[in-house]
């Protein structure tokens, strides 16, 4: 991806990083805008979509099962392999669908919703996560914070109702700050920690 195509995919500015001294002296601070894209709320949606259905799980489950249809399957006219191979053509399908429901609902959403598009003000310190927008003002303390996940050129932080605050990668200045930041409070992911 070129920086221009990352400059207005992510819509993201960084304006400050490290140690501010606006109220919280001593303290770490990271503050960024951010501009969804819909690229990005579909890659929210698509992430949410496989973590929910856990398709990782339900595809491998049905790669041995289908294993142990060749293995148990003896006898008769049809080849034993030729049924479960059908069982093994249904995980493509599977993905194609749960991709296709993911972007028509997201871009119905998208387009329904202006406060999706609004332009985002993020600090995230000590205390929690704090987001500002023209429909709405959110502070969450870190406590209800369940997970942070990286995926797909983004960061995923989970609340414990299963909402997702989402951010570009680049967004963010001081990307080990961040994380260790973000670590100290929240259980995350091996991908968010590389």
């Amino acid at each position: 991806m070129s920086p221009a195509d990352s400059a207005s995919r992510a819509g993201a500015t960084p304006e400050a990083s490290g140690d501010c001294s606006s109220g919280t002296l001593g303290k770490q601070m990271i503050l960024f805008k951010y501009t969804p894209t819909f690229r990005d709320y579909l890659l929210l949606n698509l992430y949410g979509s496989l973590k929910v259905l856990g398709l990782r799980r339900i595809a491998i489950t049905w790669i041995l099962a289908t294993i142990l249809l060749v293995f148990l399957k003896s006898g008769g006219t049809t080849s034993p392999i030729i049924y479960p191979l059908y069982f093994l053509s249904l995980i493509p399908l599977l993905v194609i669908l749960v991709g296709a429901l993911a972007y028509f609902g997201a871009r119905k959403r998208w387009n329904a919703s202006e406060e999706l598009r609004g332009v985002r003000d993020y600090k995230i310190d000590e205390n929690g996560v704090s987001v500002n927008g023209p429909s709405f003002n959110g502070f969450l303390e870190w406590k209800n914070l369940a997970e942070a996940d990286k995926g797909y050129g983004l960061y995923f932080l989970k609340t414990a109702q299963s909402a997702y605050y989402y951010f570009p990668v680049d967004s963010i200045a001081d990307q080990p700050q961040f994380i260790q930041l973000v670590s100290d409070h929240v259980s995350t992911t091996r991908s968010f920690r590389k």
